[in-house]
């Protein structure tokens, strides 16, 4: 299992196939699946399945999956607190 982060911007897709092909390459491992956010199950890795699954831009990300009340609120809080 692998867990990485990337920053959502035009270039996500390619980046993180050649993560995979070079872990490939390391591992002999040639079948990828994944998990995105709100998902059901894990899924093939393919650069069309992530285009369609996973959000490449940042803005865009924000407006699909808002964060949660809870979270605003601390946030808030945490600004509020350090004088911001």
């Amino acid at each position: 299992m692998v867990f990485v982060e990337f920053n959502r911007d035009s270039g996500l897709y390619e980046k993180i196939m050649n993560i995979v092909k070079v872990a490939s390459q390391v591992t002999g491992i040639t079948e990828w699946k994944y998990n995105y956010y709100k998902g059901d199950s894990a899924i093939d890795l393919t650069e069309d399945n992530l285009s369609s699954t996973v959000v490449n831009n940042s803005e865009k990300y924000v407006l699909k999956y808002p964060p949660a009340p809870e979270i605003d609120e601390s946030l808030e809080r945490v600004r509020s607190l350090a004088g911001l």
